[in-house]
């Protein structure tokens, strides 16, 4: 009795050191993290997935931690973990992996802290096994785009649509002091969260007053691929008469898959209010300003040729000793002027016979005026011109 009693021990210590032998050979676990390899601009959606593998099953989900990153919002759009099914090497594992999005707040190096995933796996005997793996931590590089200079807090996204309805709003309507006009902007964006999305600013002219509701915002992510929505509902009120501009904001947003700024300009609707349209106002009287110039400008213009004409009119339908004197009251005009040499004085002319003043032309042409005849005005104007530009051929009598 005493030696079965012995025996039935020994076996029952043999059976519990060969559980806990198997307990402690824990189920393989592989761990997995990955990340685009590039830069990010402030603000853009850095996806972070992490994935384990064993050869074994999983008993249930995965735990883990959310990491605080100073100088970025981590954000986990899907939660929970994915399960599936993988080879390596000809052997095949089961899989889970989970995801969670970082957007950095401003330019610099972004530190990711370690990341430690429990994951509850079946053993040889198939009793869950809590076993962990830790993921080392990773740099990555935030760098403003040279394209969006300074500006601080824009969307980032590849894909961005506007939708602008203006129901509310007719283009012939003669509207008054306290009607509304309502406006509904959405705006959605690919590969970024709600919260991302900055608050629209719309345009209030002067005279309008404008009543916002609170945005609503929603984020769809699944298996990787997303988008978020933001929905503003915008109600005007015409507080004095007047005709005014509502709309025409722009938007601008960084595509990081073409690597270039964008921007739209929404469309501007002119609401008639009555009173003075001091646009068409300014465009009337800038036309006048215009037509002014414009006048004075050809003023000054025929005052100049007027000037200019003046000896050359002034010799048609005057007498010989008139003509002659004209000419040489020019002559003395563009000497004094000029000072460049001595001409006969009108005063040296007047007291002259015709018979001088025919000699004096004789001379001037110097033998080639025709006799009988006086000379055509086209004569008498290149005569001027020769007096004036060569002074050695005149001759004074």
């Amino acid at each position: 009795m005493r030696w079965c009693y012995i025996w039935c021990l020994f076996v029952a210590q043999c059976l519990l050191a060969g559980t806990a032998n198997s307990q402690d050979r824990l189920p393989e676990l592989k761990a997995e993290l990955s990340i685009p390899n590039e830069q990010f601009a402030p603000g853009q959606q850095i996806n972070i997935r992490i994935q384990v593998a064993t050869p074994s099953f999983f008993m249930g989900g995965l735990d883990y931690r959310l990491p605080y990153i100073e100088g970025a919002l981590v954000l986990q759009e899907e939660s929970g973990a994915a399960n599936g099914f993988s080879q390596e090497n000809g052997k095949q594992y089961a899989t889970q992996w989970l995801s969670y999005q970082i957007y950095a707040r401003q330019q610099g190096i972004l530190q990711l802290p370690e990341v430690v995933v429990t994951a509850h796996i079946a053993n040889e005997s198939g009793v869950p096994v809590a076993v962990k793996a830790q993921l080392p931590e990773r740099f990555l590089i935030i760098q403003q785009p040279s394209e969006m200079g300074s500006r601080q807090g824009y969307l980032v996204s590849p894909e961005v649509s506007i939708n602008d309805d203006w129901s509310g709003w007719k283009a012939d309507k003669r509207y008054q002091r306290g009607d509304l006009i309502e406006r509904v902007i959405t705006i959605k964006a690919d590969d970024t969260s709600a919260v991302m999305i900055p608050d629209f600013i719309a345009n209030v002219p002067d005279g309008v007053s404008l009543l916002r509701s609170e945005p609503q915002l929603s984020s769809n992510y699944y298996r990787g691929e997303s988008y978020a929505q933001l929905q503003q509902s915008l109600v005007y009120s015409v507080e004095k008469p007047g005709r005014y501009d509502l709309g025409g904001e722009r938007l601008v947003w960084w595509n990081p898959a073409q690597k270039e700024r964008q921007e739209e300009q929404l469309v501007r609707h002119r609401v008639n209010a009555g009173g003075i349209d001091w646009f068409k106002v300014g465009f009337y009287v800038a036309g006048v300003f215009a037509v002014l110039i414009v006048m004075w400008a050809l003023s000054k213009l025929a005052g100049y040729f007027a000037r200019q004409l003046r000896p050359y009119t002034n010799l048609i339908g005057f007498t010989a000793e008139k003509q002659m004197g004209l000419f040489y009251r020019q002559l003395d005009y563009g000497a004094c002027k000029r000072q460049a040499f001595q001409v006969p004085l009108l005063r040296d002319v007047a007291a002259r016979k015709s018979c001088v003043v025919e000699t004096m032309l004789q001379a001037l042409y110097a033998g080639k005026r025709s006799s009988g005849a006086w000379p055509s005005l086209l004569a008498r104007l290149q005569l001027m011109h020769l007096v004036k530009k060569k002074p050695s051929q005149t001759v004074r009598k």
